[in-house]
């Protein structure tokens, strides 16, 4: 009987043949579409072929290589979970919401001069708005191609796909710092061990993944201005259970909120923020909701001021644009939806209609 690699492999391989042939059976003259196909197709191919040589390796169950190439196969695995997940299930069922989704995102990117290709996008997730990464892929709930106070977080997905390692080294050098000088400093005034320990993890969590949210938020309020933060106080609105809760993956709604605050008075929407402000603080008192005390050790201003402006710094040295309503016509347009919503919720919809078939009207063929 063949051992268990062998096993694994074969298992694998089939369905890695069967991916390539539903990549190669979606039928489209869609140009994004067919570019996009062909090139995860290509990917899909070659792990065929790296497959295939596993199993014809004699020494695949080899004592001394059985780890390395279990752990190969858990790699392949799950890459062939995420391409069956992802982009074969949205080209498979791909419509004509999603073609707008796909060019509308990419005017999006040209205007603010995205230093990465446009992602194809797909409305058909269950959860909120997701980028899955490896395969620039973005994903929307199905309802939101047909709205426009939402599509701001389209630009926080986008900052996912730059993944900058520089960029991102030099953010947790700073937080690194901060929070080095910080914990020297409770040492030597003899702060609670608690306190200390405290400080020791919030330093972990920021250099972990905390950092990624803050630049994406960040680059995201550069670059679609104040339009962002009043999708934000709408996202936590709908989602969030505690605006102070502390998780592994996200930094506090709260924390995130001052973030893009500072934001936007870097760019001078001074009168905008201060608008956002009032409605978050009406949302935080709606909601009865208090601010632990360790939020400000966990979340210090100071340091989120540093990291905003080194995300200016980035965006500046990467020819990333900062919102301008003269030259960006659909993050104005996004500005204006928020706008009109603001000043009239009621008869909103019927503005926001004729806006969303204007843009069908330019982006999609007759």
């Amino acid at each position: 009987m063949p051992n268990l690699l062998e096993q694994l492999f074969h298992d694998l391989l089939q369905r890695y043949r069967f991916l390539s042939s539903e990549l190669a059976d979606i039928p489209s003259s869609i140009p994004e579409v067919v570019t996009y196909r062909n090139l995860i197709k290509e990917r899909v191919d070659r792990s065929v072929s790296i497959i295939e040589s596993l199993i014809d390796d004699p020494c695949l169950a080899e004592p001394s290589l059985a780890r390395n190439n279990y752990h190969a196969y858990k790699r392949l695995a799950e890459y062939a979970q995420v391409v069956d997940e992802g982009p074969v299930t949205a080209m498979s069922r791909f419509q004509n919401r999603d073609l707008f989704l796909t060019r509308l995102v990419s005017a999006m990117c040209g205007e603010f001069s995205f230093p990465h290709r446009g992602p194809l996008c797909s409305a058909i997730t269950t959860q909120y708005y997701c980028t899955i990464l490896p395969l620039d892929l973005l994903l929307v709930p199905h309802s939101d191609p047909d709205h426009l106070l939402g599509l701001p977080d389209i630009y926080h997905e986008l900052a996912h796909l730059l993944r900058d390692k520089a960029f991102l080294a030099q953010l947790r050098t700073r937080s690194q710092a901060f929070f080095d000088d910080e914990i020297a400093r409770a040492q030597r005034d003899a702060w609670p061990s608690s306190s200390v320990d405290a400080l020791k993890r919030y330093r972990m969590k920021w250099f972990e993944t905390w950092l990624i949210e803050f630049g994406c938020d960040l680059l995201a309020t550069y670059v679609c201005g104040p339009a962002f933060g009043w999708t934000n106080t709408r996202l936590c609105a709908r989602l969030s259970s505690s605006f102070y809760e502390i998780s592994n993956t996200h930094p506090a709604d709260a924390a995130r909120t001052i973030a893009i605050r500072l934001m936007l008075q870097c760019q001078g929407h001074f009168v905008p923020a201060h608008k956002i402000d009032q409605q978050w603080q009406e949302l935080h008192d709606t909601a009865a909701q208090t601010e632990p005390q360790e939020f400000r050790l966990a979340f210090p201003v100071a340091l989120l001021e540093a990291i905003v402006a080194e995300v200016v710094s980035y965006c500046q040295s990467a020819g990333i644009k900062a919102y301008d309503p003269k030259t960006m016509p659909i993050a104005r347009l996004l500005n204006e939806a928020w706008e009109q919503f603001l000043a009239s919720p009621a008869s909103f919809r019927i503005w926001e209609e004729t806006r969303i078939s204007e843009l069908k009207s330019t982006l999609l063929p007759v």
